[in-house]
């Protein structure tokens, strides 16, 4: 029977399923081995723990406990742990997508015969041969996001400066003949070399170092220096913003009080009765009714003029060939 002290736990909800992507590898193993050391297997993955097969731990688990040796013990107690070890991968990576399903095919082919249910130490290695390739051309590639790594405006400072980290870390596994580690150093000046103006007395405080005592450069003091500045810069454009608004309202509310007095000023209407209609405000020029006579009498006018040239025509009668002409 399993020992229930190394029974796998579901996982913390705080820690994110692996998605299969390379960029999500480092965080995801992190989190996995420190999760895996506070449940006692994190050694499987690291190596330091070397778990007996099944058939040792089998022959174990058959003797009676009352007499089991301490290494009867042990290697049921070791195996347990890789199985836990094991179960923590397939329970932490997310198949929903191709991405992880090609990782969750890796752990699937860590299978063997001293291990049938699962090779926890094989499967990890796999994993990270597959999503961190220690060769050149992945150097070259880290390098490149290294030095096109930069700080855009108004993003979180902090958020830059551990992607360099991250980026510095990464290079530093790869294993190549003549290559030196990124140092903090390195980060430092890259982070001096390409900070926005606004980080102006951060980036001098960090030269200043460099010059000094290059040997004590911080890059959480630096993190400090940038986020104490971010900080600043987004209370002084929150102040601007809440400025242009106030500005803006009462800009809106001149122009409104401008528009109100000149509707006061605007010209009264006649006080008075039309002398064509009998009605009461307008004038007789402009009376609606007024102008409707008049167009009417315009139009009848115009039909009498048209009658009238009409009667004045010879009117034109043909008979066979000979025209009549009637006046």
């Amino acid at each position: 029977m399993t020992d229930p002290t190394y029974v796998y736990r579901d996982r913390d909800p705080r820690f994110e399923a692996f998605d299969g992507k390379p960029g999500s590898w480092p965080y995801y193993s992190t989190q996995l081995c420190a999760t895996a050391n506070k449940r006692d297997y994190g050694g499987i993955y690291k190596g330091t723990t070397v778990s007996a097969s099944k058939a040792v731990s089998t022959a174990a688990r058959l003797i009676e406990v009352s007499v089991r040796a301490q290494e009867h013990k042990d290697a049921i107690k070791l195996y347990d742990a890789n199985s836990n070890a094991y179960t923590g991968l397939l329970l932490t990576i997310s198949p929903k997508i191709d991405a992880g399903k090609v990782a969750f095919i890796i752990l699937e082919n860590a299978i063997s015969t001293d291990f049938p249910d699962g090779d926890a130490k094989a499967a990890f290695d796999q994993l990270e041969a597959r999503y961190i390739p220690k060769n050149a051309p992945t150097l070259v590639s880290l390098e490149k996001q290294f030095r096109e790594c930069y700080l855009r405006e108004g993003r979180d400072p902090l958020n830059w400066i551990t992607m360099l980290q991250t980026i510095a870390m990464n290079m530093n596994r790869i294993i190549v003949a003549g290559k030196s580690d990124k140092s903090p150093q390195d980060i430092a000046i890259h982070i001096a070399a390409t900070a926005p103006k606004e980080y102006e007395t951060a980036v001098e405080a960090i030269e200043k170092t460099l010059k000094e005592n290059a040997t004590s450069i911080d890059l959480e003091d630096i993190k400090s220096l940038f986020q104490d500045r971010y900080s600043h810069l987004k209370k002084y454009k929150s102040l601007k913003r809440n400025e242009s608004h106030t500005a803006l309202a009462a800009l809106e509310a001149l122009n409104k009080e401008k528009a109100f007095a000149a509707w006061q000023q605007r010209p009264k209407g006649f006080k008075g009765t039309c002398n064509f209609c009998g009605r009461y405000r307008h004038k007789g020029v402009d009376c609606f009714k007024r102008k409707s006579n008049d167009g009417d009498k315009n139009q009848q006018q115009r039909l009498n003029r048209n009658s009238e040239a009409n009667a004045g025509f010879v009117e034109c009668q043909v008979i066979g060939r000979v025209s009549v002409v009637v006046i």
